[in-house]
């Protein structure tokens, strides 16, 4: 069956696949389910640092006369769209990335043809995969609420979690992000529901488990939708 690693972030998801790609045999194919000009993007960004400028596509990096105008544009107009990218390349390194790409392109099949598929959690809804493999750049749902010692969360057991509703739980900014909590959750819960089979846990959904008192229902740290 299928398995896709679905991640909370761009820059997460594309770490991921230039680490398994580092990781692999070339005969290993990928596939990923995002904005298909994605690639293309990050390589016209790497170009934009080391050159040569006449390969790059996009109109919008060709007006850019350096990596650091583009950084301000990133600043000034708070977008999301190119900061991710920009945060890639300069994380892994221009030329890196550049070679990792030309393997991505030699690598990539169609879905069904996948060894592993990437995927972020909004390109992953209505989608379905055997297994899912959650990525760890979900930020934190919550620690103990507080007044909340772990013996009360014993003593109520299962109860507990249906008692207590979103505002008795904090949500962890320190990964970054600003969505709200109700809609991280939400996030969480689209990940998780798009495996038919086993959802592998990350921190995020292990806290979640453990705060609630809901771990002692579960072994390891797999869990099977399917029996």
């Amino acid at each position: 069956g299928s398995t896709c690693l679905v991640a909370r972030t761009n820059t997460y998801l594309w770490m991921c696949l230039f680490y398994v790609l580092e990781n692999i045999p070339k005969k290993f194919k990928v596939a990923f389910v995002s904005n298909k000009s994605g690639i293309e993007r990050i390589e016209d960004t790497a170009y934009l640092i080391i050159g040569p400028r006449d390969k790059i596509k996009a109109k919008f990096l060709k007006s850019m006369k350096s990596i650091e105008q583009l950084s301000h544009f990133v600043k000034q107009v708070k977008s999301s769209d190119w900061g991710w990218i920009l945060q890639l390349v300069i994380s892994v390194r221009p030329q890196r990335i550049l070679d990792l790409c030309s393997r991505i392109r030699k690598q990539t099949v169609p879905l069904k043809r996948a060894h592993i598929i990437f995927s972020t959690v909004h390109a992953a809804k209505g989608l379905e995969f055997s297994h899912v493999l959650l990525g760890e750049d979900f930020p934190l749902l919550c620690s103990p609420p507080s007044g909340v010692t772990s013996e009360d969360i014993e003593e109520d057991g299962e109860e507990y979690f249906f008692r207590r509703t979103l505002s008795d739980f904090r949500l962890d900014h320190s990964l970054g992000g600003t969505l709200s909590l109700k809609e991280e959750v939400n996030a969480l819960y689209v990940a998780c529901t798009r495996a038919k089979s086993s959802v592998r846990l990350n921190s995020t959904l292990t806290d979640l488990l453990s705060v609630t008192g809901l771990s002692k229902y579960f072994k390891g740290d797999t869990i099977q939708t399917t029996t």
